[in-house]
């Protein structure tokens, strides 16, 4: 019977194909021979990518990249990478150069969820702490770090939020954003992370907010409220991104199983309303298996998706990058 099953699903995924707004993009070149000559635990397994692109430029650059290694499901190796394209046009560059392992491992615990933010002086990236010298029980053992790249060394690592409490998950997948003039942090909450007993129902994840008074260098983030999101009964998100197009926000998620993405619209940045159509899917009209996590942008009018997915060998993952006109997708999600 177990036989007869798996055959009649995989009959069944491969004629009802889920609808996608987009096509399946072009796999980037990112270099990882420097990094493996470091440790070659690190293998070829990029994850967690976020991407932004600077119009006028930081240190020679106008495209800058962080991701994550995962080499097979090992997260000790989950450290933030930064990484800068080769090229200043205004398409994503083909070839990304390896700059530095921007926190390495901890004897326990690991990093994980990184994002970058160009304050207009200094690149930022961030990332997620769980379970090591820097997180605190009464916290549940999460927080939020972050360092500033000048452009030719790097500033001191810093605690810029601890987790609001011990029973949930508020910082999942932060991302630091300026919203209507003010630097937010927006994470993913997950409600009663601590309570995974028997019988609990699982609640749908939100966003948490924190803001900040000050300067990066000088100031911390403070907790301010979860903000409940609109999506399609049955999707919950583990991932998120945002960028902004002609004054309104977008937001980028994916799931935990890393299935699909959706795109979700705002007015105020914080509570998003996203379109039932995925970009991608793992069982769209072609396949993109393991969309773990996607980071997005818009340049000159021009859409690009960055995402991770899972070479044909299923040995390898690497980061991909899919683009179309902004105005047109709007159009084929509203449909």
């Amino acid at each position: 019977m177990n036989v007869i099953r798996k055959v009649y699903n995989r009959i069944k995924r491969e004629i009802f194909r889920t609808p996608v707004a987009m096509f399946p993009g072009r796999e980037l070149n990112i270099d990882v021979k420097i990094l493996n000559t470091i440790d070659d635990k690190y293998g070829d397994w990029l994850i967690h990518p976020c991407v932004r692109y600077i119009s006028d430029g930081f240190a020679g650059h106008k495209w800058w990249m962080v991701v994550t290694p995962y080499p097979n499901y090992d997260s000790r190796y989950e450290n933030p990478l930064l990484y800068y394209g080769e090229g200043n046009e205004n398409r994503p560059p083909q070839n990304w150069v390896f700059v530095s392992i921007v926190q390495g491992p901890y004897e326990k615990g690991y990093n994980a969820d990184c994002n970058l933010h160009y304050d207009g002086d200094k690149l930022w990236i961030f990332w997620k702490e769980s379970d090591t010298i820097n997180t605190k029980a009464e916290c549940g053992y999460k927080n939020m770090m972050g360092r500033y790249f000048d452009g030719k060394a790097f500033g001191p690592v810093k605690n810029f939020c601890d987790n609001p409490d011990n029973k949930s998950m508020y910082l999942a997948s932060p991302v630091v954003y300026n919203i209507h003039g003010k630097t937010k942090c927006l994470g993913v909450y997950s409600p009663n992370m601590g309570d995974n007993l028997p019988g609990i129902e699982k609640k749908p994840r939100s966003i948490a907010v924190f803001g900040i008074d000050g300067a990066l260098e000088n100031s911390s983030f403070k907790f301010e409220g979860i903000v409940g999101q609109n999506y399609y009964k049955g999707f919950d998100f583990w991932h998120i991104d945002i960028f902004d197009y002609k004054g309104k926000y977008y937001s980028l998620v994916t799931p935990e199983r890393g299935t699909e993405i959706l795109l979700g619209e705002s007015e105020d940045g914080i509570s998003y309303n996203y379109f039932n159509k995925p970009l991608l899917h793992s069982n769209g009209i072609q396949r993109v298996p393991y969309i773990y996590k996607a980071s997005g942008i818009v340049v000159d009018g021009v859409f690009h998706l960055f995402y991770p997915s899972k070479l044909k060998d299923k040995k390898r993952v690497h980061i991909f990058c899919s683009s179309i006109e902004f105005e047109k997708l709007l159009n084929k999600l509203s449909k």
